[in-house]
């Protein structure tokens, strides 16, 4: 692990080298996740004392970290910026406002999937205004959108209920079955034995997408099903995703590995270097 500074802030950088089919020439993506953005002011008066709660949670300043990361990704010359999801804490107007003009700044070609804090705080805005205010950013495809990266498909699924649908995973096999090369981006990570028992320690329960505790019963069989399928298709060049607030990485059936980054918010961020592989 690197250790990084911009400013005064220290930045703690994995690194990881994939070769991948398909891939037309090097790039370097990096990963960003759980940020966990406490922006309030009137409009949601009685949120005020959670959310400076909330800062001092998240080590006082969680919104600056990420210019200050986004930064980093300008001067170490990134091609791409993944986020995985926990943009923002909880449902404000200012976090919802300061998430757009954030979004709106971001200076490299980027891609994001929601986290399961997108959704906390749910009042007077439902989830659909919520998509309907923020979707465009993400091609009005919430649930399961791509990217491409020079000749590598990026996808990036809402796990965010614990569940994947039937929908999803027909889309997950049909973009996989087409692709030469597909890294795939969740918010929760599928349930892997060898990531139980580091998250059990880190939260005293297992807060995966497949875990029994946690599944979404109404779509257990396709959750099920859409894990194996990353787990054992060849053009899947690896998983990432956050939640768990740690790194660790586990191996998959088919070759590559599952990679659970660091919050950002504990200056923590993965760099992914993509070689092609011919």
């Amino acid at each position: 692990m690197a250790t990084l500074c911009s400013d005064t802030i220290p930045f703690r950088e994995e690194t990881i080298t994939l070769r991948l089919p398909g891939a037309t020439r090097p790039v370097t993506l990096m990963h960003i996740t759980d940020i966990h953005f406490c922006e309030c002011d009137e409009r949601d008066a009685d949120m005020l004392a959670l959310m400076r709660q909330r800062t001092i949670r998240f080590h006082g300043a969680p919104q600056m970290l990420f210019y200050r990361l986004l930064d980093h990704c300008y001067e170490t010359k990134c091609d791409f910026i993944a986020l995985t999801g926990d943009l923002y804490d909880t449902i404000t107007q200012a976090n919802l406002d300061y998430l757009e003009a954030t979004l709106r700044r971001i200076k490299l070609p980027w891609g994001m999937i929601w986290g399961d804090h997108e959704w906390y705080g749910l009042k007077n805005e439902t989830r659909e205004q919520i998509v309907a205010r923020l979707g465009h950013f993400v091609q009005h495809r919430t649930w399961l959108h791509t990217r491409d990266l020079a000749g590598v498909t990026l996808m990036f699924v809402d796990d965010t209920r614990f569940a994947i649908t039937p929908e999803q995973l027909a889309e997950a096999r049909r973009v996989l079955d087409a692709s030469k090369s597909c890294l795939v981006f969740l918010h929760i990570p599928m349930n892997l034995p060898t990531l139980r028992e580091p998250t059990i320690a880190q939260w005293n329960h297992c807060a995966t997408l497949s875990d029994p505790d946690h599944i979404n019963p109404e779509h257990r069989e396709t959750t099920h099903a859409f894990e194996r399928l990353l787990s054992e298709h060849p053009k899947v060049g690896g998983v990432f995703a956050g939640h768990l607030h740690l790194f660790h990485d586990d191996p998959l059936t088919n070759g590559a590995r599952q990679y659970v980054s660091g919050p950002s918010f504990e200056h923590c961020c993965r760099r992914v270097q993509i070689v092609p592989a011919d």
